[in-house]
């Protein structure tokens, strides 16, 4: 209010605009310095139907009355001409032009005059500042309950409370009911009218059962209270004010853009949501409109602009598509993110990674969308056939960005629905999703699963001839990296020829990174070093992020184990920054082990356990569980060292106990041996017999640190 004399607050219905400007104009005091001398005046536009009222609105307000042989506007703007005082304009949305005319020739005319205005679009007036009123504050999605305390410091969840309390004396947030206000709070994007409206209805329901009945959001939130504007009293008729403002386009546009289940690029938009009568061209200025209205959100994205509903306009829309306009809407989305995940994967493993791993991420809810349409809809084949290809196609970023367990779910579940189909493009696409399950079993150390997996894909691509050339390599490469032996030297020397003739750049620096680790479990360190660094070559000219990491990584490690710490640590910082622009989690969980590996071998043991927990939150995040036994077992070291033997036991146990399903025995010998450990002193036959149940689960080399 200091930088403009016209300031116009804007938002969707029930964002608290007019809340807003009320409490403006309240600390807006004459008495106080840089306050209005002559008062703050509310003008409500809200029951005006006719826009030539808005001048009436506004004497009536200001108390001023007609005189004879005068326009009320010229006895308005006379009255105004001297005065210091400021005008709040509320809901101005369906009077727009005649308020914004208004507004104009008032600041012409009255000096010291400033407006404060209220509308879910702007004046568009030479001078006018425009603020979008933000949703109130809220947590991230609920993780860790026992955080219940913090989520009171957020707007949305004081709200929430406050309401309750006022419906309900008893009312009380609590551990228990805590994840359900947040879920209420996030699904209603932090509106206060929605929350105020869901909050109330805990005279009748628990928090939980609010939150279980919000798909029926429309008939849950209403209110009958008086005092509350009719199209404040549910919030389907709020939305519905602003819905019967838009041109018919905008509204049919607005209805279409509901098949999008999260944020969408113009693009997108584009191919997906024009069709009578609607054109391709006339999308970007319809999408603009909706935008100024504010029921569409828009929001920079790293170099794209991407379009988001909120929530309960989303279902508010979705609710007056026909099931035919859904079920076109629905397979041109289908389609539209089959084909954009089959371009991304072109380009995936080059300069371009860091873009596509986040554009990926970006689209997920889409993309999600798009492949629950297919399982459920499954007919026609090409339905299924789509989505097949983008969870094979998706898979690598998925992984990479830490939605592993989601990626698997929609491989194995879709590959189960196509095992039958039998034609040559439903072989390709089998195949490449058998091999895109077999490396997200191997990264969750499932390697009998994984091998199997890439078994299939082998089977599959050797029934396409030339055309699986790539394929079958790559399949050769998984099976033999989910082996329980270490293959011979020689067919990964062969696989990495064959990787080099057909021009596939990535499988042969993942070759060379896997022939440098079996080199080094041979013991023969330098050509183990030689192969990871040209490994790392490799990677930096393809401008990997990815493979420049982890090729960083092995060698920083096989460097560690030579003790040359100055270049171990240099390759680990550089892994770490690949790892973090490209959003890796289970990178970013690597390079904090890594770190505490180096710290705990050299005795610097609380450096070494704060860089082991910082890896948590990374490891629950990416799915790596396998990892989070290793962190457990390092855990239970450094406490044995300190010579506490009773959080040295417990983190033992916990890597024996609470990794149900993950193959990985030499952890449980690690942890076993760690337990005799402790025992040692105290029960030496006690002690003996856990060493050999270690020593029967695992024969590791007795120089070897797990």
């Amino acid at each position: 209010m200091d930088a403009t004399r016209l300031l116009t607050l804007t938002g969707p219905g029930g964002c608290g605009k007019t809340r807003l400007a009320i409490e403006v104009g309240r600390s807006a005091s004459g008495s106080e310095p840089g306050g209005y001398q002559d008062g703050v005046w509310l003008v409500d536009l809200a029951q005006i139907q006719d826009p030539r009222l808005v001048v009436q609105a506004a004497a009536d307000a200001l108390r001023i009355n007609n005189q004879a042989g005068r326009s009320l506007e010229s006895i308005l703007f006379e009255f105004l001409h001297p005065r210091s005082l400021l005008l709040i304009l509320d809901n101005c949305e369906h009077v727009i032009d005649s308020a914004a005319r208004f507004a104009e020739a008032a600041l012409l005319y009255a000096p010291n005059l400033k407006i404060l205005a209220t509308s879910q679009v702007s004046l568009d007036v030479t001078g006018e500042m425009e603020w979008l009123v933000p949703s109130l504050s809220l947590p991230d999605a609920v993780e860790d309950p026992s955080q219940f305390s913090q989520w009171m410091a957020f707007a949305a969840i004081q709200r929430f409370i406050e309401r309750a309390t006022a419906s309900r004396a008893d009312f009380s947030f609590t551990r228990e009911n805590a994840p359900a206000v947040v879920e209420i709070c996030r699904r209603l994007d932090g509106i206060p009218l929605a929350i105020e409206l869901a909050a109330a209805r805990v005279k009748m329901l628990t928090a939980e059962e609010i939150a279980e009945r919000l798909d029926d959001r429309f008939s849950l939130l209403t209110t009958t209270k008086r005092f509350i504007h009719s199209r404040h009293q549910t919030l389907a008729a709020a939305i519905d004010w602003s819905y019967a403002l838009l041109a018919a386009e905008e509204q049919q546009l607005l209805i279409r853009l509901s098949v999008f289940a999260g944020p969408w690029t113009l693009e997108a938009a584009e191919s997906i949501c024009s069709g009578d009568p609607i054109a391709p061209a006339a999308v970007f200025d319809l999408l603009s409109r909706l935008v100024d209205r504010s029921l569409v959100v828009s929001s920079p994205s790293g170099s794209e602009t991407r379009y988001r509903l909120l929530e309960s306009i989303r279902l508010f829309a979705l609710a007056r598509l026909s099931d035919t306009e859904q079920s076109v809407l629905h397979d041109r989305l289908l389609a539209w993110c089959s084909q954009f995940a089959l371009q991304e994967h072109l380009h995936l493993h080059g300069p371009r990674q860091i873009e596509i791993v986040r554009r990926v991420k970006s689209e997920l809810p889409n993309l999600r969308a798009a492949v629950d349409w297919a399982m459920l809809h499954p007919a026609p084949d090409a339905r299924l056939l789509q989505g097949l290809w983008i969870a094979a196609t998706t898979s690598w970023p998925m992984r990479i960005s830490g939605h592993l367990e989601t990626s698997r779910s929609w491989l194995e579940r879709l590959l189960d629905a196509s095992k039958d189909m039998e034609s040559e493009d439903w072989i390709a696409a089998r195949a490449n999703a058998h091999l895109a399950l077999s490396r997200q079993y191997w990264a969750n150390s499932a390697y009998g699963k994984g091998k199997e997996q890439g078994l299939a894909s082998l089977r599959l691509f050797e029934r396409l001839g030339k055309a699986g050339q790539v394929g079958q390599l790559n399949a050769r490469q998984d099976i033999l990296i989910n082996e329980d032996t270490v293959p011979p030297v020689l067919i990964f020397q062969e696989l990495i020829k064959g990787f080099h003739a057909v021009g596939d750049q990535r499988g042969e620096l993942e070759g060379y990174i896997h022939l440098g680790n079996h080199y080094r479990l041979r013991k023969e360190l330098e050509h183990a070093e030689a192969n990871f660094k040209q490994a790392l070559q490799m990677a930096r000219k393809l401008q990997n992020s990815q493979f420049t990491g982890l090729a960083c990584r092995e060698l920083a490690r096989l460097l560690m184990n030579q003790e040359r710490w100055v270049e171990s640590f240099s390759l680990l910082e550089e892994a770490f920054q690949n790892f973090d622009a490209l959003g890796f989690t289970q990178g970013l969980v690597f390079s904090q082990t890594d770190m505490g590996d180096a710290a705990r071998r050299r005795g610097m043991l609380d450096q070494a356990e704060t860089y082991y927990r910082r890896s948590i939150p990374f490891i629950d995040r990416s799915g790596i569980q396998w990892h989070k036994q290793y962190v457990c077992y390092q855990l239970g070291i450094i406490a044995l060292r300190k010579g506490c033997d009773e959080n040295a036991e417990t983190c033992f146990r916990e890597v024996i106990f609470d990794f149900v399903g993950i193959e990985t025995p030499e952890a449980t010998a690690y942890a076993l041996r760690g337990l005799a450990a402790i025992c040692a002193s105290t029960d030496p036959y006690r002690a003996a017999q856990l060493a050999g149940h270690a020593a029967a689960l695992y024969a590791y080399p007795e120089d070897e640190e797990w």
